[in-house]
């Protein structure tokens, strides 16, 4: 077959670019940091380097920041220590107690709006970004430490201010409310304020997981336990072992599912990717560097036990927005034997498959050759169409990639 001229291949990506809207991924993660600062986190910057590397967020917020010096060397030392500019940060807000930050990756990502609601005890910050045309908030909030009846009264007065918040968005609004929540059940008062119907539900957030229970040492939930990663006594931070869900990320019920009109603006969560990054679900109150981890390797647990008593939580949201697809880059044309189709951003754990991560980034297309990608788990004699939960993807065995052009144009060829 005669290889297709870039006259054609820009008339299908303008045709495509005009049904479909453009889809990427972004990966969400919080993490409480345990009181840092550039002096209290100097020696444990190689350890969340390492952490990030592994969880690669696009977006990041944290809690217990204590100064904007703390910000900036974790912007400088963990997001751009290989690559300058790659991430930038919102303003720092001292604000009472410790504090959130934000962290994003510029080339995906825009701060529209950094704004803090205030409480009896912490700010709540509210952060607007956008992706493409979509835009969504992200709050993070640290409520009141501690059992007993008087600390869920205040975590329920700091969460009511944040519903009341919520229930004044536009209905179709999309945010997700994550950090370190300091619930110990779902039927905890503060829980349900931010989750129960009530007359006005446009603020209503939802737990993606649907795990409705009596969290705290619980072995029935191990596996989404965040707190402590330690039961030794170091650095100011709790102990016990994994045994408590303090940290979650709760969504609007807009991005609870998949909006089915293929031109529509939308963001919705992958519930599959929920991760508390290094439980295995075999540490319920043990340390996470106990005997093995099959969630992380020893290195990657060693760094979660030293950087905080709290692990990250991530989660992967695909944002589909009506971006024009770039035009490609006439340099080689598509290969023989491949018509383009849609283009899309997916991912795929590096457990699927054994074959090797050539790309960060994959577009979608077809070939006319059924046979083609026999050696690999996709059939091309369809369109691939299919979202993994993770930040990496393959090509196919017996094809070389040679690059994308503003992650919308797959070009390869046969070795």
């Amino acid at each position: 077959m005669k290889k297709i001229a870039p006259i054609t291949v820009m008339l299908i990506l303008l045709l495509h670019s005009s049904l479909f809207s453009q889809t990427d991924t972004l990966r969400i993660c919080s993490y409480n940091l345990l009181k840092f600062s550039e002096n209290s986190g100097a020696s444990r910057l190689k350890y969340m380097r390492h952490i990030m590397n592994e969880i690669d967020p696009d977006v990041l917020v944290v809690q217990e920041m204590m100064t904007p010096g703390g910000v900036k060397v974790v912007l400088d030392s963990v997001f751009n220590y290989l690559q300058p500019d790659k991430f930038s940060s919102g303003p720092f807000v001292d604000g009472p107690d410790t504090d959130n930050a934000i962290f994003y990756r510029t080339g995906k990502l825009t701060l529209v709006t950094n704004r803090q609601l205030a409480t009896d005890l912490r700010d709540i910050s509210e952060y607007t970004l956008k992706s493409g045309d979509v835009t969504f908030r992200v709050y993070s909030l640290h409520l009141k430490a501690s059992s007993g009846s008087s600390n869920e009264s205040r975590r329920l007065a700091e969460v009511a201010v944040l519903r009341s918040h919520l229930n004044n968005l536009n209905p179709t609004s999309s945010f997700l409310v994550a950090g370190d929540y300091n619930i110990y059940s779902a039927s905890e008062p503060a829980f349900s304020k931010l989750t129960g119907s009530e007359t006005d539900n446009d603020g209503r957030a939802f737990d993606p997981l649907g795990q409705s229970g009596n969290w705290h040492n619980n072995p029935n939930y191990s596996a989404i336990h965040t707190q402590s990663v330690r039961t030794e006594q170091f650095g100011g931070g709790s102990t016990g072992g994994l045994d408590d869900r303090f940290d979650m990320i709760l969504v609007s019920e807009s991005m609870l599912s998949q909006n089915t009109d293929p031109k529509a603006i939308s963001m919705y969560i992958l519930p599959e990717t929920y991760t508390a990054f290094g439980n295995d679900g075999n540490h319920f109150n043990q340390s996470i560097v106990t005997g093995n981890n099959s969630a992380v390797d020893f290195s990657t647990a060693d760094a979660l036990h030293e950087m905080s008593d709290h692990l990250p939580l991530y989660a992967d949201f695909v944002v589909r927005s009506n971006s024009i697809v770039s035009a490609i880059d006439e340099a080689g044309g598509l290969p023989e034997n491949y018509v383009l189709q849609q283009i899309h951003l997916i991912q795929l754990r590096p457990s699927v498959t054994g074959l090797p991560i050539l790309l960060r980034w994959h577009c979608l297309f077809m070939t006319q050759l059924a046979a083609c990608l026999q050696q690999s788990s996709m059939n091309c004699s369809s369109p691939v169409n299919t979202t993994y939960p993770s930040r990496r993807v393959i090509l196919p065995a017996a094809y070389t990639f040679i690059g994308c052009r503003s992650m919308d144009v797959l070009k390869s060829q046969k070795r």
